[in-house]
């Protein structure tokens, strides 16, 4: 699957970052699977991409055997390096969970209210740390699992995750789209199974551009999914099925994109129900649109759905 380094107009240097992802889901079975490195072969599986001036792009850095960007976070009095990667991808849960814009507020483990979502939230926090211990990232693994600890101990202590600093350049990263499965998705017609998707990144230094951000669903072969001649509300105006934000004029210098959640029932997919007795394997895409141009496109995550 091949990547590509894009440069807009206004010299705005756009890329994705690869990475392998998969989410599975059993439908109507009562079953929850959430996010997961499923290594896809390498014969469809996407490809590290390099960043502006041939640099590695952040997926790598913290220890990685990959240079790229870091960050630092904020752990109670003193501070941790981390990943962007990391840093994007750890924010893109707690959110699921809070609903804050952790780049600017401070976050405790202790504030998780019951022990379902606690539950919940470590066991994809993991995986997420099973994923960097795959790329080596020595720094990642110990900084989530850290985080997965405290929130088991419902400890204390404040985090405080710190905004890249770009400068004054016009700036967009968005990484594969991270997807929690059997939730009940509220339509017009009523309340449905479904998932929620959110997409970790973020933009900076593009005010007064209009944005949109859209998940897309694919075949393996990369055939784009249509929806139902009849669905009203997950089509876009050439019948494609796609969820995502309406389009919105950008007012500040920084945007955390992973603020926003995006719900979508199982079936608007479209599938040809059997019953649980067939897999369809579904493949994700965030696209970032910026005054109506497709700027960036996420690595894919794959869906393993029983339908």
């Amino acid at each position: 699957m091949k990547l590509i380094l894009v440069y807009l107009s206004l010299c705005l240097p756009l890329y994705t970052i690869a990475q392998g992802g998969g989410a599975t889901a059993e439908v109507g079975k009562g079953e929850v699977h959430f996010h997961d490195n499923l290594n896809i072969g390498a014969d469809r599986g996407p490809k590290a991409e390099a960043g502006p001036k041939g640099e590695p792009g952040p997926r790598g850095g913290s220890d990685g055997n990959k240079n790229g960007s870091n960050t630092t976070v904020s752990v109670g009095p003193g501070k941790v390096t981390v990943s962007q990667w990391a840093s994007d991808a750890v924010i893109a849960l707690l959110q699921e969970y809070y609903g804050t814009d952790f780049f600017s507020s401070m976050f405790s483990p202790s504030i998780l209210p019951t022990n379902g979502p606690k539950a919940i939230l470590i066991s994809r926090l993991d995986k997420l740390a099973k994923e960097a211990s795959d790329q080596n990232r020595t720094k990642d693994v110990n900084f989530i699992n850290d985080l997965s600890n405290k929130i088991k101990n419902g400890e204390k202590i404040d985090f405080k995750f710190s905004r890249p600093n770009l400068g004054n350049i016009p700036y967009v990263s968005i990484y594969e789209p991270r997807i929690l499965h059997n939730i009940a998705v509220r339509t017009p017609s009523g309340q449905f199974p479904g998932m929620l998707i959110t997409v970790p990144g973020y933009m900076t230094n593009a005010t007064g551009k209009f944005t949109e951000l859209l998940i897309r669903f694919y075949t393996l072969d990369g055939i784009q999914f249509k929806a139902n001649i009849f669905e009203q509300l997950y089509k876009d105006r050439n019948g494609f099925l796609v969820t995502g934000t309406g389009a919105s004029l950008i007012s500040e210098n920084f945007i955390n994109l992973s603020l926003k959640s995006f719900p979508i029932p199982y079936y608007a997919l479209n599938l040809q129900p059997t019953n649980g007795t067939m897999t369809y394997h579904i493949l994700a895409k965030a696209i970032l649109y910026v005054d109506n141009v497709a700027v960036s496109t996420s690595a894919p995550t794959e869906l393993l759905v029983k339908y």
